[in-house]
């Protein structure tokens, strides 16, 4: 297996796996231990390298898939609660 096929395979998997909201969390803190681990061993180097995480996109898309995961399941979970799916059961 080459490295190519090896990190295509690791970007699809990461794009899946962020439909699960504990591993968009997870991966978004992991970015900003990662990004201040990086910029404090830089620092060391003269190089300033940290990214402020709320005002750069560093984590934007783990809260927009966060947000947009949350939401589809906060709006499944009322719809079964509701009964909207009872018609499908009772079949």
């Amino acid at each position: 297996m080459t490295v190519q096929a090896t990190d295509n395979a690791r970007w699809v998997l990461h794009k899946v796996f962020m439909l699960s909201p504990q591993f968009a969390l997870g991966d978004c803190l992991l970015e900003i231990a990662k990004n201040t681990i990086q910029a404090q061993v830089l620092y060391r180097f003269g190089m300033d390298t940290y990214k402020n995480p709320l005002s750069s996109n560093l984590i934007a898309i783990h809260v927009c898939y966060l947000l947009a995961v949350g939401t589809a399941f906060l709006l499944l979970n009322l719809a079964i609660e509701y009964g909207y799916f009872d018609a499908l059961v009772t079949r």
